[in-house]
C-alpha cells in the first residue's frame, strides 16, 4: 500500500498541507486520490496546472478528469481503474487527455488502491506529463519506418543496376566500371540526402555531388534551389549519373570538346530540369535507343510524381528536360514515397545512345 501520511487521514477535503507532505514523498508528480464509493476525486494544483482543470478544486466528480480522456483511451484506463478496484493490484496506464483549450497532452498513470482511517476506498496515484516523450518515440518510429523503406529500395535499384549493366557489358572490367559509376551516384547522393538528419536535400547539393566527378569546368549551372524530397533526390541523381556518362561518351562532355548547361527553374506551379549539350560537332542520333539510361530518362522521371520528360536531338547535340508538379517535388517533412515501380530500372542496360 502506499503511504500517503496526512493525506488519507482526513473524511472530507485534502487540505493543502496534506498535498504538501505526500509531495515530499512524490516529488514533482502530480497527484490525486479517486473516491471509489462516491466516484469523487480531488487533484493537486500541479495536475490541475497540467490539465488546465483549474476550476477542479476540491472533491469534484470524477467525470471532470475521466470526461477529458480522450475516446479512443478511455476504455482502457477505465479497464485499468476497475482491475484495481476489483484486485487491489496496481494500475499503470498512458493516455492522451484533452485540455479545455483543445490542446492534446499525453500522460502517464500509476495508481493504487487503499483505505482512509475510516475505511473509505480510495485509489491514491500520479500523472506524469510524458507528451514530449511520445513525441520523440514517435519520431523515432517515423526514421525507423523511413530507414527501413529506404534500405529495402536501395538494395532493389542496386540490385537492378547491377543485372543492367551485367547484360550490356561484354568483360568484367566493362561491368565493374559501369556497376561502380552508377553506384557512386547513389552512394553520394545518400551521403547528401542524409547529411541533416531529415532525409530531404538540397538540389544544388544533390546536382553538385553527382556531376562533381564529371565536371572539369564544361557544365554550366543555372539552378533555382529548393529542398527535394528523397525520392525525387534518387531520380534526379540517377538522371544526371545517365546524362554525364553519355555525355563523355558520345556528346558535350567527350574528349573531343563542347559543353552542357543545365538549368533548373521553379514557379508557383512546376519544378523543371533542362539539360542541353553542344558537342561542338554534328552529332547523328542512336537509331535505337531503348535501354537502361532511356528507361531513367523517361520511364523513372514518368513514374516519380507525374513527371513529363521530353528528349531532343539537334545537330550538335542531345537534349533532355523534364517538368513536375512542384508540390510533388519539394521536400514537406513527410514520408516520402519511394520507387513505385522497380522493373523500370531493369529493363534493359544500354546508355540512351
Amino acid at each position: 500500500m502506499v503511504s500517503w501520511g496526512g493525506v488519507l487521514k482526513h473524511e472530507g477535503q485534502i487540505q493543502e498541507q496534506d498535498w504538501r507532505e505526500a509531495a515530499t514523498i512524490h516529488g514533482d508528480a502530480a497527484r490525486f486520490i479517486w473516491y471509489i464509493d462516491t466516484d469523487t476525486c480531488e487533484i493537486d494544483e500541479t495536475l490541475r496546472e497540467m490539465t488546465g482543470l483549474s476550476h477542479a478544486v476540491g472533491r469534484v466528480s470524477s467525470q471532470v478528469f475521466l470526461g477529458q480522456i480522450s475516446e479512443g483511451d478511455l476504455s482502457f484506463v477505465t479497464l485499468a481503474v476497475k482491475e484495481t478496484v476489483e484486485t487491489g493490484q496496481p494500475y499503470r496506464a498512458e493516455f492522451r487527455f484533452v485540455r479545455p483549450d483543445g490542446e492534446v497532452i499525453w500522460l502517464a498513470g500509476h495508481g493504487e488502491l487503499t483505505e482512509t482511517e475510516n475505511g473509505e476506498r480510495v485509489i491514491v496515484g500520479i500523472n506524469y506529463d510524458i507528451t514530449q516523450l511520445r513525441k520523440e518515440q514517435e519520431r523515432a518510429n517515423l526514421v525507423s519506418y523511413e530507414m527501413n523503406h529506404r534500405i529495402k529500395n536501395i538494395f532493389t535499384i542496386v540490385s537492378s543496376l547491377f543485372r543492367a549493366s551485367a547484360r550490356k557489358t561484354e568483360t568484367k572490367e566493362e561491368l565493374v566500371d559501369a556497376f561502380e559509376k552508377r553506384l557512386n551516384a547513389l552512394t553520394a547522393l545518400n551521403s547528401v540526402v542524409m547529411a541533416n538528419g531529415n532525409m530531404a536535400a538540397s538540389l544544388t547539393r544533390v546536382v553538385e555531388t553527382v556531376l562533381a566527378p564529371f565536371n572539369e569546368g564544361r557544365i554550366r549551372y543555372a539552378i533555382d534551389d529548393l529542398q527535394l524530397n528523397n525520392t525525387t533526390a534518387q531520380t534526379i541523381a540517377l538522371v544526371l549519373n545517365e546524362l554525364a556518362t553519355n555525355a563523355i561518351k558520345y556528346g558535350g562532355l567527350s574528349p573531343q570538346g563542347g559543353g552542357v548547361d543545365l538549368r533548373v527553374t521553379t514557379t508557383d506551379e512546376t519544378f523543371r530540369l533542362q539539360w542541353t549539350e553542344d558537342a561542338g560537332r554534328r552529332i547523328e542520333p542512336p537509331a535505337k535507343a531503348n535501354g537502361f539510361g532511356m528507361s531513367v530518362l523517361t520511364g523513372m522521371t514518368a513514374s516519380t510524381f507525374a513527371g513529363k520528360p521530353e528528349i531532343v536531338w539537334h545537330d550538335t547535340g542531345f537534349a533532355f528536360s523534364c517538368t513536375w508538379p512542384i508540390a510533388n517535388v519539394r521536400d514537406e517533412s513527410t514520408i516520402a514515397g519511394y520507387f513505385a515501380d522497380a522493373a523500370i530500372a531493369d529493363q534493359g542496360a544500354a546508355a540512351p545512345r
